[in-house]
């Protein structure tokens, strides 16, 4: 049964409006764009009904003055009292994951992590990952970051890039009558982008659904027993909203550390960005070798396009702002 737990957060008058559905609306937005349209995958009607009314009236306000200034945008968003009042009532209701998928260049956030994984194992794009967190606020956070994930992150769900570890995933998360499924044309949230339904009229509000899978972390000796929240620690330093468009963080947001599902160092965007171009492992060193080599973007672009030939101009640019966001 189709439940009205979807909440989509944006622009008034868009296509599709702001709104609750009875499933995920996907619009572009959220990686090297401003965080709205957000979709945002609900437990139940009631976590829908008050997520929208809490955070999408602020946006009906000042949406379309700040629709070209993301970093104004992000940081009024996340200034609001309101936002905090709904994190703290989500985190202390929740008692799973909240995770941050990103389907190309569409983003969204889950309280689900079978309907998480799923929406990426049954994505069409290359570019498909997603990252679990403790708190709902820093899923926000990682969709509003155009150069990284919050290092908070407590699993990397990477099915490309790490088919081993997101096997492991899979299996601690998925029941095992429940494989994944594999991509095809006719199976793709991301690219599901015609024939959307009309936001629910919450009449009769149904029944609360049974809740996520609890938080089971990866057995390891250095991982955390299921149910453990990682203690606090100093937060790192983050740039302001205002000077870049990299990191849009609230001086409120209190980084936190968890155990990760891999060992090895966070990847940067940009390893993640040339990997779904297909590139060969020569070649994304040489495009790394150049955009530590030139100075500007007219030059890494000529470089990479119009000499090598491993990127379109299109491609090329957009790289190099993904570096200069990690500055």
């Amino acid at each position: 049964m189709l439940l009205d737990r979807y909440v989509l957060l944006g622009a008034p008058g868009s296509t599709p409006n702001p709104g609750i559905y009875s499933s995920m609306q996907w619009r572009p937005g959220g990686f090297s764009a401003p965080l709205f349209p957000l979709p945002i995958q609900c437990t139940s009607p009631d976590q829908a009904h008050r997520l929208n009314s809490s955070l999408q009236p602020w946006l009906n306000e000042h949406m379309s003055r700040l629709r070209n200034k993301p970093n104004e945008l992000h940081q009024g968003f996340f200034g609001l009292p309101a936002f905090d009042v709904i994190c703290a009532e989500l985190n202390n209701e929740h008692d799973a994951f909240f995770w941050a998928v990103i389907l190309g260049s569409r983003g969204g956030v889950f309280f689900s992590t079978e309907e998480a994984i799923r929406s990426v194992d049954t994505s069409k794009p290359s570019f498909k990952l997603a990252f679990a967190f403790n708190r709902f606020e820093d899923a926000v956070h990682t969709l509003a970051s155009s150069g990284r994930p919050l290092s908070n992150f407590v699993h990397e769900y990477d099915p490309t890039s790490d088919g081993e570890a997101a096997a492991s995933i899979r299996a601690i998360f998925l029941e095992p009558t429940q494989p994944p499924v594999n991509p095809t044309a006719g199976n793709d949230l991301a690219e599901n982008l015609v024939h959307s339904p009309s936001p629910s009229s919450h009449n009769n509000v149904p029944s609360t659904p049974t809740r996520s899978r609890s938080r089971i972390q990866s057995p390891s000796p250095a991982t955390p027993t299921p149910g453990h929240r990682a203690g606090p620690m100093t937060p790192r330093s983050a740039r302001s909203p205002v000077d870049n468009l990299s990191v849009n963080l609230s001086p409120r947001v209190n980084i936190v550390v968890g155990a990760t599902t891999s060992i090895r160092p966070t990847r940067n965007w940009v390893r993640y960005y040339l990997n779904s171009h297909a590139l060969e492992p020569l070649q994304i060193e040489d495009v790394e070798a150049e955009l530590e080599e030139n100075d500007d973007c007219e030059s890494f672009v000529y470089a990479v396009s119009r000499k090598a030939r491993l990127l379109s101009g299109k491609a090329a640019r957009f790289l190099w702002d993904l570096k200069q966001s990690n500055l």
